[in-house]
């Protein structure tokens, strides 16, 4: 009966994802959307066929948002999930239909092989993490207590992490920048979300705060501690008025890889004479009329 439900829920998914994509897009013959959806087909399939055999108690933890989940959760929750809505109409309206950005070929397909590492990671940290739920809570109901085993050894929040790779790699998949927009509106929730559910479980999970002092970091390894993360608030706020090198600096620090690798991947578009032979990851040549 729980398989018959969960494969239900996956095709009433897959009509939605098909509508968002395509409807947007304007036509049906959208090669990219076609791509994507076959590949989120088959990573779908295989998740529900690994959890199945792996930890079929997720199907039931994670279907529903329990009430004593706490409200600003509950408000991130519902702002995710717009985020994640967003991604396939703005990619369909981009890509599919205004052609108002595009991508290389590469960069698609290394939103590919993110978003793979994306769907790997969060399996990981469910499978790991019995406590693996969609809302913040102490789960005092089923004995909850610190994980720290498997990607819990690495980092406090792998699950947020992984998320965080499966919303850019969805956005790099279907090829416009334009998706890059509530991919990373998505995944700044998760950063706040980080933040906020870590101090829930330093005042009100039993062991936590020793565990913290064991995995120094949250959300990246090697990235971001606690003395790192005030690094970045003092580069927000720091006042161009008192210390203007230093703010120069700490700027250039940040913006010139983004923009380095923006200028590597975005595309030129061709003179108004030409027209451009497109495949499903990008333009593959120019073509003179006349």
């Amino acid at each position: 009966m729980q398989w018959r439900s969960t494969m239900s829920r996956l095709v009433v998914m897959l009509v939605i994802l098909a509508a968002l994509l395509f409807v947007p897009a304007g036509r049906i013959t959208w090669t990219r959307g076609w791509i994507f959806l076959l590949v989120f087909t088959l990573l779908m399939a295989a998740s529900i066929v690994y959890f199945t055999h792996a930890n079929p108690e997720m199907f039931v933890v994670r279907s529903r948002v329990h009430p004593d989940t706490k409200r600003w959760d509950k408000i991130v929750i519902c702002l995710l999930f717009v985020a994640i809505l967003a991604i396939p109409p703005v990619a369909g309206l981009d890509d599919g239909r205004f052609h108002w950005s595009s991508m290389s070929w590469w960069v698609v397909a290394l939103g590919y092989l993110v978003q793979l590492a994306g769907w790997i990671g969060v399996a990981w940290a469910e499978t790991v993490n019995r406590f693996f739920e969609p809302g913040v809570r102490i789960q005092t109901e089923r004995g909850h207590h610190v994980i720290d085993t498997g990607p819990y050894a690495l980092i406090r929040h792998p699950g947020y992490f992984a998320a965080v790779l499966l919303f850019v790699g969805v956005a790099l998949s279907l090829g416009p920048w334009c998706a890059l927009l509530p991919a990373g509106f998505g995944s700044l929730l998760l950063v706040l979300r980080t933040v906020w559910e870590d101090r829930k479980l330093h005042a009100e999970l039993p062991g936590y705060a020793e565990y913290a002092q064991r995995v120094r970091f949250r959300l990246v390894p090697g990235v971001w501690s606690r003395n790192q993360f005030a690094f970045f608030s003092e580069v927000i706020s720091c006042s161009y008025e008192h210390d203007q090198a230093l703010c120069r600096s700490r700027s250039m620090l940040i913006g010139l890889p983004c923009a380095f690798l923006l200028s590597q991947s975005v595309s030129v578009k061709p003179h108004a004479k030409c027209r451009s032979a497109r495949t499903p990851f990008g333009n593959a040549q120019s073509v003179k009329d006349g």
